[in-house]
């Protein structure tokens, strides 16, 4: 009899020592998984609002390690004695929100949930309004965000420091091909004013013949979109496209996060805990609506699967330093090797 009843407590053991390190390895996985392109797939988000312990402690060595990452980057490109990938030095503070209740400061990258964080930051900001902010259009949150502004609510260098010094900082990025996918299919893959007349003066320096405004239905190609990309100055790029570098600046600003979008969902739920603010973390439920399921490896096969490989050496040499600091990796396997360039289509 006490045979028996050691070999079923054995077997019970057994069976609740495999379960349990399944989940450690199931969780493992999903946290610590590459930021590389070819691992991107559909959030896994809002399915489960918690992070364990074995969780929080990756994340918190994820987040460490890429501060590392962007602070050993910044001493090899940007020292005093090398500054071979110039960074526009006026243009971040304009990407800078501050919430001065919760001591945070967020740099708005478009294309990377930017309405997302604006919606947190505008309902942090005002509680009262709670309700009433969580049901807005999110495309509302832009508008409502130049109150908060870095650059007006810290007036003089002196300021500017001291909350820079005293405020916890965030951003996210995304692999880079990828926003620009998104970028163009949101503001050029359809006529829209602002974006593709800003395309359309570029291709006339090329073309003279073209007339002088486009057609009210015209839009850019996704070649002449790069082509415009790879030809443009670093600081006349919409900031739909342009550099993280510029937009951010993170070797000036040092951030305490710098989360990946291809694992926002754990990230940051991290960060909003970490502020004792993750009761607002629905905001990024609507992410998930079915309408918003996109499978980016394939959508981004689909966009550079025809483009020549001079074309994707232009375009990795203009944002190298986005690749190099987020640790993005370069999928040159997807272009075409066959074709060395592409006419622009006039």
């Amino acid at each position: 009899m006490f045979h028996r009843f050691c070999f079923e407590f054995k077997i019970k053991y057994f069976v609740l020592f495999l379960v349990a390190n399944s989940v450690v390895f199931i969780s493992l996985y999903f946290v610590t998984r590459p930021s590389d392109l070819y691992t991107i797939e559909t959030f896994q988000c809002c399915e489960n609002k918690t992070l364990n312990i074995e969780q929080r402690r990756i994340l918190q060595q994820t987040f460490s390690k890429r501060r590392s990452r962007i602070e050993k980057i910044c001493d090899l490109y940007y020292s005093s004695s090398n500054n071979q990938y110039e960074i526009d030095n006026k243009r971040w503070i304009k990407e800078l929100y501050a919430i001065k209740k919760h001591t945070l400061i967020y740099c708005a990258i478009a294309k990377v949930a930017s309405t997302h964080w604006k919606n947190v930051l505008l309902r942090l900001e005002n509680p009262e309004k709670q309700r009433q902010l969580q049901e807005t259009n999110y495309q509302q949150a832009h508008g409502s965000m130049y109150r908060y502004s870095f650059r007006r609510r810290t007036q003089g260098a002196t300021k500017m420091q001291q909350v820079l010094n005293n405020y916890t900082k965030l951003l996210f990025v995304r692999h880079p091909l990828e926003r620009f996918v998104s970028g163009y299919r949101d503001k050029l893959s359809h006529p829209k004013d602002t974006f593709t007349v800003e395309i359309y003066n570029y291709l006339r320096t090329k073309n003279k013949t073209l007339e002088t405004k486009p057609s009210s239905n015209w839009s850019p190609t996704f070649v002449e979109f790069l082509h415009y990309l790879v030809d443009t100055e670093y600081d006349h790029l919409n900031e739909h496209w342009a550099r993280y570098v510029d937009l951010c600046n993170p070797c000036l600003v040092q951030y305490d996060f710098i989360g990946h979008y291809e694992n926002l969902h754990d990230e940051a739920l991290y960060i909003l805990q970490n502020k004792s603010i993750d009761n607002f973390f629905d905001t990024f439920e609507t992410i998930q609506k079915p309408n918003h399921k996109i499978n980016s490896k394939e959508l981004v096969e689909k966009y550079y699967s025809g483009i020549p490989i001079a074309l994707a050496e232009r375009l990795y040499r203009k944002f190298y330093i986005d690749f190099e600091m987020f640790e993005y990796t370069f999928p040159w396997q997807i272009f075409d090797s066959t074709i060395n360039n592409i006419i622009i289509n006039n």
